[in-house]
């Protein structure tokens, strides 16, 4: 199996780091995840230029910066941390970056990862969940994207059961008053500005949101009913 050098959507970089990751001594600590593991391994719908790794146990950052540094052609690396986040920006020779994340995520998964070349990939209903938990707190065209692409292939995936999962992943209530909102407000604009390998027309999505939106509202007045 050749999916990472083959991939059509992973850079030369992304795939350079994945060759080497699957390799390193600690790669079963983490999964990959995100709009990239998303579209690399899922659904081919759009580029991505970074790679998000998530982790649930407390791992030293000794271990990731050496096997960082390992990799061929890095002229620089610089860290920024967010809380649970390290952020690495890659340069290399060539003049090109890459950023590079790894997040402590408590999160139970809801489904067993994908194995791709032995690396753990995130399931998609995971990335999906992961997804709508982040519309509640930003309105980025990436994720309306991203929601958008899975829930169009899913056809036998409702809605409900999408947020009741999510509900059940992170432990909270009234998710779907909060995305009632979200999915009104999808923007048309900022598509465009994603570099998409399968068409996405913003007034279509932001309809099609508008439709889950409107079946929401309606459950929310047949269940207070």
């Amino acid at each position: 199996m050749r999916e990472i050098e083959y991939n059509p959507i992973l850079t030369k970089h992304q795939k350079t780091l994945l060759a080497h990751f699957k390799r390193w001594s600690e790669c079963t600590k983490f999964y990959i995840t995100g709009g990239t593991a998303l579209s690399a391994f899922y659904l081919r719908h759009r580029l991505s230029e970074d790679l998000d790794f998530f982790f649930v146990d407390e791992v030293e950052i000794e271990p990731i910066l050496t096997f960082l540094k390992s990799l061929p052609e890095v002229q620089d690396l610089n860290l920024e941390r967010q809380f649970d986040r390290k952020i690495f920006i890659i340069r290399y020779e060539d003049a090109e970056s890459l950023k590079v994340e790894f997040t402590k995520y408590p999160f139970k998964t809801i489904k067993p990862f994908k194995k791709v070349e032995g690396i753990q990939v995130d399931s998609m209903p995971d990335i999906l969940a992961n997804k709508l938990m982040a519309l509640t707190d930003r309105k980025d065209a990436k994720d309306y994207v991203d929601i958008y692409f899975i829930l169009k292939e899913s056809p036998n995936l409702s809605v409900y059961e999408v947020i009741e999962m999510t509900e059940q992943k992170f432990g909270i209530k009234g998710l779907g008053y909060i995305l009632q909102g979200r999915f009104l407000g999808c923007p048309e604009k900022g598509v465009e500005l994603l570099n998409m390998k399968k068409d996405c027309q913003g007034k279509e999505m932001a309809a099609f949101f508008k439709g889950r939106a409107r079946r929401l509202i309606r459950k929310s007045i047949e269940k207070e009913g």
